[in-house]
């Protein structure tokens, strides 16, 4: 179930290549939260690095992120902390650092133990960043700032590598700990999860947007992880492969980061049927192509991608259990998707609205004249003057049997009203291609998938056009793309009219995807 991203993250939160064992002791941690944190401080008072100092014993409170990182200011014990940050023996090595693909991180400082290091993550409005600063003593010592999203959840974590996996970490503190979030979340401390930890007590003063706590006590551990199965492997192989701890015992923060890293960053492009009674009159929309904030004199008459039906979106992650369901309710509220409910249905159907510029519009051989002659009858209805516009579309998908049979059917679409960047011609279409929730104006979920060959190629340079074949040739669709080239003859008008300088036309074929996330 897991993306490749997800499993990259693995590798990354600590289980690089050379590193062969890792492990997560004690932890106090909180989330995800129906809102998002925008302000977290606390902090850390120093224990004694464990003797002798091993690679690499690591403490930190975390935030994972809706983008995939992990903001999380570091206190490490090395073998050698001279090498590493000008320590001596017994000291730590602290810094601001977020895992972003990478390992960020701001300048790396000695502490002693006893020492009290207040990390503090501050979301920025002006620049969309947070940022980092950790402070020894009352002194700033190390900053970071970094694009990251949102932060959905908080923790402390006891981290283990290597060698370090074979050692005790000395219980800690952490003091006046505060979590403010964008907006009151009541639930929050519901989801507070303690292992080997205990706290003062998380509480809240006003209704759930801020919530502290005064003392968190984390206990001692000591691990012994068996790296006997990694050292035989050395022995018979040139690579050892890694031990990953149980996906149940990473602290929660981390399973939060790794829910997040399982998600899209956008839904796939969906195919959505064109219906009837989608152009109005009025003003756009803010989030409508076309919108003007000035006080144009005349109304628009315009397409409204909102009235057509929306399209299934498939979620599996929110039936997996409740933590990850958390996680996909918040991925859903930023991609704009809604929750439907069907007396046929047991589980909700997930959906949202077509994206002019994400989306393809298909059109079926029977629509297609309404397709092009809705927006003149009625716009010749209205007897007053209107402002209109040419709809830019990222896809226009019709069956491959429309372009055999209509010579006309690129001419038509660089007339107004629609200006498409891809014709998908789509092969052999499944004949219950249109498939819907009753009642619920929901598009069953199809998309289209490249067939073998390549894409066919218009370019429109000094008052010429043609069509040119691209890398991987026609590949059976030859006799296609001999009538898309003889029907583009005297497409430049078109062009020029909506200052078009290329277009393409790809092969394709319609799949039914129950698993598009």
């Amino acid at each position: 179930m897991f993306t490749t991203k997800a499993l990259a993250l693995f590798s990354l939160l600590g289980l690089a290549s050379c590193q062969t064992t890792v492990g997560f002791g004690p932890y106090f941690s909180l989330g995800p939260t129906s809102s998002w944190i925008r302000e977290a401080t606390t902090t850390l008072v120093l224990p004694d690095t464990p003797s002798p100092q091993k690679d690499r014993l690591a403490l930190w409170p975390g935030m994972g992120t809706s983008g995939g990182d992990l903001i999380q200011a570091l206190a490490v014990s090395f073998a050698d902390p001279a090498a590493n940050c000008g320590a001596n023996v017994g000291q730590w090595c602290t810094w601001a650092s977020t895992l972003q693909g990478t390992q960020l991180g701001g300048t790396q400082v000695p502490a002693n133990p006893g020492d009290k290091l207040t990390m503090h993550y501050k979301y920025n409005d002006s620049t969309g960043k947070y940022d980092q600063t950790v402070a020894i003593n009352g002194k700033i010592v190390s900053t970071l700032s970094t694009s990251s999203g949102h932060a959905q959840g908080w923790g402390t974590a006891v981290e283990c590598q290597d060698d370090a996996c074979h050692s005790t970490a000395a219980a800690h503190q952490y003091l006046d700990t505060t979590i403010i979030l964008n907006s009151a979340d009541n639930s929050f401390g519901k989801t507070l999860a303690i292992n080997e930890a205990t706290s003062s007590g998380l509480t809240t003063s006003d209704g759930g947007k801020t919530w502290t706590v005064a003392t968190i006590h984390i206990n001692s551990h000591t691990y012994n992880l068996n790296m006997s199965a990694n050292l035989a492997a050395t022995a018979t192989a040139t690579t050892s492969a890694p031990t990953f701890p149980q996906f149940s015992n990473l602290p929660p923060e981390l399973r939060i980061l790794i829910w997040h890293a399982a998600l899209p960053e956008k839904d796939n492009p969906a195919l959505i049927f064109f219906k009837k009674g989608c152009w109005r009159l009025g003003r756009p929309l803010e989030t409508e192509q076309g919108h003007d904030p000035t006080n144009r004199p005349h109304p628009d008459f315009y397409f409204s991608p909102e009235l057509l039906d929306h399209v299934e979106v498939n979620v599996p992650l929110f039936f997996v259990n409740r933590e990850a369901r958390r996680i996909a309710l918040a991925w859903c509220r930023e991609q704009g998707i809604s929750i439907r409910f069907s007396g046929s249905q047991q589980s909700p159907i997930f959906a949202r609205p077509f994206n002019s510029q994400h989306d393809v519009l298909y059109v079926p051989l029977d629509e297609w004249d309404g397709f092009l002659l809705e927006p003149y009858d009625q716009m010749f209805r209205f007897s007053h003057d209107i402002s209109t516009y040419a709809l830019e579309l990222g896809g226009i998908a019709v069956p491959e049997v429309q372009i055999h049979s209509n010579a006309s059917v690129l001419h038509d679409l660089f007339g107004w009203p629609y200006c498409p960047a891809v014709l998908y011609a789509v092969i052999d279409p499944p004949p219950h291609l249109r498939l819907e929730y009753a009642g619920l104006n929901v598009q069953r979920r199809w998309e289209v998938q490249a067939r073998p060959g390549g894409s066919l190629f218009y370019t429109w340079n000094d008052g010429r056009g043609s069509f040119e074949e691209g890398p991987g040739g026609c590949a059976g669709h030859g006799e296609l793309y001999e009538r898309i080239k003889e029907a583009s003859k005297g497409l430049g008008e078109g062009f020029t009219l909506h200052k078009v300088r290329s277009f393409e036309v790809r092969p394709v074929c319609a799949v039914r995807n129950e698993g598009s996330t």
